[in-house]
């Protein structure tokens, strides 16, 4: 199977998505000048510490191609690592009365909190849209356009981390504690269950691991003392093939979803794990969003941790160009390194323009966004901006900005759309 190229589907009333997939890069190395903050790689060791048997057996039977696609590769790549699915949803009721339902299911999952999820059937389609944490949007075939969801943020934040920590399993258990890892590894070999860290604040979550040592079920231990936890996922028959330029990777073909009225069996015939969406596929265009979380220390202090996002933006600037001295001792002024494939420059963003005379402005500029909480590898964001700039159509206008002021990775590449 190729790499797929820029594709446009189901459009709403609101631009849903705009999605490529993209393969390898070429070389994006950036010029050291002296000593740049250019790359924060993951720690040697803790990529080459000796895994355990559950990891080892999971990556075997994930597929030749999986672990030099997948489970070798850090979060500071998360683009171009988004899954596309398709297949068939039945929903039967647990209602003997009500009559089961076939809809045709198209997902798009970017994260453990961006999702789509469509249904279709009888030439009638419905949306389900997870954009970040409580930000759910529903439209219907009786919906002009897509509206507020918030009642059902919880469900739908439970099923895309899941759905995400399944697809990528054990990448999620190698980017944690070797302890957790050998916990979990005994666990297994004992045919136990493993608590999970996440519980929605709807009950702690269990999982089962098969023979393989794939995930099968999920659990919810409703209460303390209850007599057994609850089914919430079963995941079974790992037979759906990706074929990667690495081999072949193998993802659940099954999963049927425990609800409180009715279950879902869900078969998917399809997979794509390289595609990349603009997080326009997962919330309305127009609808607010905050860029930046406030984290608060111990100490008092408190540092601005960039929301994960990959998107077309609109973004106006006023900056001071300056040396890299003089940017380094800056105080209280976000700093900015730009990059125009030949040299390295400074710039410090400036409120009010109309208080420095030197101030340059940039307006209301196309900007493909990158940010990421996870991340700092400026020249993984220069490659994939570049390639992701290619696919989609836009010509590059300007220099690519990082942000050095942020804990994590912000960067801006100015585009122009090509008539």
């Amino acid at each position: 199977m190729g790499v797929p190229r820029v594709m446009q589907r189901h459009r709403l009333t609101v631009a849903l998505a705009c999605l490529a997939c993209l393969g390898s890069c070429g070389d994006a190395s950036v010029p050291d000048d002296s000593d740049p903050p250019l790359q924060n790689e993951q720690d040697p060791a803790q990529r080459q510490r000796p895994t355990s048997r559950l990891v080892a057996q999971a990556r075997k039977v994930r597929g030749p191609g999986f672990e030099d696609s997948q489970a070798t590769q850090s979060d500071s790549n998360p683009l171009a690592r988004h899954f596309q699915m398709r297949g068939t949803a039945r929903f039967v009721p647990h209602n003997p009365s009500a009559k089961p339902s076939l809809q045709e299911l198209e997902i798009a999952l970017a994260g453990p909190q961006l999702q789509r999820y469509q249904l279709a059937a009888g030439g009638y389609k419905n949306w389900f849209l997870l954009g970040g944490e409580g930000d759910a949007w529903v439209k219907t075939p009786n919906d002009e356009q897509l509206r507020p969801f918030s009642s059902e943020a919880a469900i739908l934040e439970e099923d895309a981390t899941l759905r995400w920590f399944i697809l990528r399993f054990p990448q999620d258990l190698v980017r944690d504690s070797e302890e957790v890892e050998r916990t979990w590894s005994s666990t297994w070999e004992a045919d136990g269950l493993i608590l999970l860290r996440e519980d929605f604040e709807r009950g702690q979550l269990l999982l089962k691991l098969n023979e393989s040592g794939l995930p099968a079920q999920i659990y919810r231990a409703l209460s303390e003392g209850s007599a057994e936890p609850q089914l919430l996922l079963e995941v079974g028959d790992w037979t759906l093939a990706y074929a990667g330029a690495e081999g072949l990777r193998y993802y659940p073909r099954q999963w049927v979803w425990h609800r409180d009225d009715w279950k879902v069996e869900e078969v998917l015939d399809q997979i794509e794990d390289r595609a990349l969406y603009l997080d326009v596929a997962f919330r309305p265009a127009d609808a607010p969003l905050s860029s930046f979380q406030i984290r608060r220390d111990e100490d008092g202090s408190s540092r601005r941790i960039p929301r994960d996002r990959f998107a077309l933006v609109q973004r106006s600037l006023h900056y001071q160009e300056r040396s890299k001295a003089e940017a380094e001792t800056s105080e209280g002024q976000p700093v900015w390194q730009l990059w125009d494939g030949t040299e390295l420059r400074y710039a410090l963003e400036v409120s009010d323009p109309s208080e420095v005379s030197d101030s340059i402005t940039i307006e209301d500029q196309l900007c493909l966004l990158w940010s990421s909480s996870r991340a700092k590898d400026y020249q993984q964001a220069r490659t994939r901006l570049l390639e992701a700039a290619k696919e989609n159509g836009l010509e590059v206008s300007g220099p690519l900005w990082f942000n050095l002021s942020v804990d994590g990775l912000e960067a801006l590449l100015p585009v122009r759309r090509i008539d």
